[in-house]
């Protein structure tokens, strides 16, 4: 509404001054009524134009808030509704439960001391199954502890012979052989045995690669490695001893060839 009265004012104001100005005498000049007209049309068209976007504003707060309210409705809604579905819910679980007792009731109710007998038996049996598993359990993890425990010991052992592989007076490679305490000695404590030796070795003579061989017995000396080998040399590399200066473990590193007895 307001921009046609807009446009009528325009309209007549155009036509006022464009016949204003073809005009050739006062007579041919337009009257100013029709000029009050046009600015009438276009201030009445201004003030409505306030006034709808003032209607604009107040329509779409209140439809705002109306949308606001609507929104809080549903949530309070729902908020019940989920009260009353965990209400439900804990209603049911709590009829199971009577069933439940119920029918155990019934159950035992309908049974003859000879079958009673027979289930309490049971249960003990089943008890006591459970009750030896645990027993069990607790034994393997003393074990494991126990075992865990003996692999930081050092065990006893015995240096039975001391030969060698030397390259003249220049590179110098003993083998020690060496017999454990106990022939089931596991990986971890022939590993504490060999850096006990090799500590033993340095005190003994510099070398430039050192080999321990467990055996487990005298007899095979030279002849074998019953539960394994142990290098310590030049980058774990028996070879490379010729490359160091006697005495010099800078570089020296255990390569590890074990096979514990089971």
């Amino acid at each position: 509404m307001s921009a046609l009265l807009g446009l009528s004012g325009i309209i007549v104001l155009i036509v006022w001054i464009f016949k204003n100005k073809i005009a050739t005498n006062e007579e041919a000049k337009p009257s100013k009524k029709n000029l009050y007209i046009g600015i009438g049309l276009l201030f009445m068209s201004m003030v409505l134009s306030g006034v709808n976007q003032s209607s604009d504003k107040k329509i779409q707060s209140a439809v705002d808030s109306a949308v606001s309210k609507t929104e809080n409705v549903k949530n309070e809604e729902i908020d019940d509704l989920e009260k009353e579905i965990k209400n439900v819910e804990s209603e049911i679980k709590d009829k199971e439960k009577e069933l439940k007792d119920t029918k155990a009731e019934l159950k035992e109710a309908l049974l003859t001391d000879e079958e009673k007998e027979e289930i309490a038996q049971e249960e003990e049996r089943i008890e006591a199954e459970k009750q030896a598993e645990i027993e069990e359990e607790k034994r393997e993890e003393e074990a494991a502890k126990e075992k865990e425990e003996a692999n930081k010991v050092l065990i006893d052992y015995e240096i039975v012979e001391i030969t060698d592989s030397n390259i003249g007076d220049v590179t110098i490679r003993p083998n020690y052989w060496v017999i454990p305490s106990d022939i089931y000695a596991t990986e971890e404590q022939l590993k504490l045995i060999a850096e006990d030796v090799t500590k033993q070795a340095k005190k003994d003579e510099p070398f430039n690669a050192l080999s321990i061989f467990f055996i487990e017995d005298v007899s095979t000396v030279n002849a074998g490695n019953d539960m394994g080998v142990v290098n310590y040399a030049p980058n774990g590399e028996w070879s490379q001893a010729i490359e160091f200066d006697t005495g010099d473990y800078s570089k020296h590193k255990f390569d590890f060839s074990l096979n514990p007895k089971e």
